[in-house]
């Protein structure tokens, strides 16, 4: 949903909560076993029993002037940055959010973390980010409210001048605690489609990244 021609998301914040252990067996017997529930450093909880599984809803509101319902946000994208992302490959989009979206989002993202999805319990283990959790716009609705209503969607489809977009796939990374060294990912969807320029990969930062 969101975060730069890569189908991703990205912010800088933690959040969490500690649990207590849980006791399985007879306390006064050698069999008594102490089991803590499987929290990760920064403290995300991803013991079975506490996470949701169905759709979740942040409630979090849309910016002023926003109603369900409503086409996403105009943005107009000019020839020169459409040559810019051809001849390049890539390109920056300064402005394209309001600092009311990015609060939305950030808001969003902190309540994500309070509430983490069953979706991700693999990428929260694997240590990599405090949170990570692919196709959150399927499974908390103030993420997909994000693409529907923000103006993201009227600059990608400017920038290919389409008319129809369909999401192939997103990711929300919160935190990263590791680096990573040059890697090409290969899970972002069908390789061909690049080639066609009919798909695009997108990244929405919700932080001040330094040049």
């Amino acid at each position: 949903f969101f975060n730069s021609l890569a189908l991703s998301m990205l912010t800088w914040q933690a959040f969490g909560v500690s649990r207590a252990a849980v006791g399985i067996g007879d306390a006064a017997s050698s069999s008594f076993v102490r089991v803590r529930a499987p929290t990760m450093k920064w403290e995300v909880d991803i013991a079975p029993w506490e996470l949701e599984y169905g759709l979740q809803r942040a409630p979090v509101r849309l910016p002023e002037g926003i109603k369900e319902g409503d086409p996403p946000q105009p943005f107009e994208i000019n020839e020169e940055q459409r040559q810019t992302l051809f001849d390049d490959g890539a390109i920056v989009i300064p402005g394209l959010l309001t600092e009311e979206w990015l609060e939305y989002l950030r808001a969003s993202t902190d309540w994500q973390v309070q509430h983490p999805h069953f979706w991700s319990i693999a990428g929260v283990a694997s240590g990599l980010y405090d949170y990570i959790q692919r196709s959150v716009w399927a499974s908390n609705k103030a993420f997909a409210d994000f693409l529907y209503y923000s103006p993201l969607a009227s600059a990608l489809a400017g920038l290919s001048n389409a008319k129809e977009l369909r999401l192939s796939t997103d990711l929300l990374m919160v935190n990263p605690n590791k680096g990573f060294k040059w890697h090409q990912d290969n899970q972002n969807g069908p390789i061909d489609a690049f080639g066609d320029n009919k798909a695009l990969r997108w990244w929405v930062t919700m932080d001040d990244c330094p040049p």
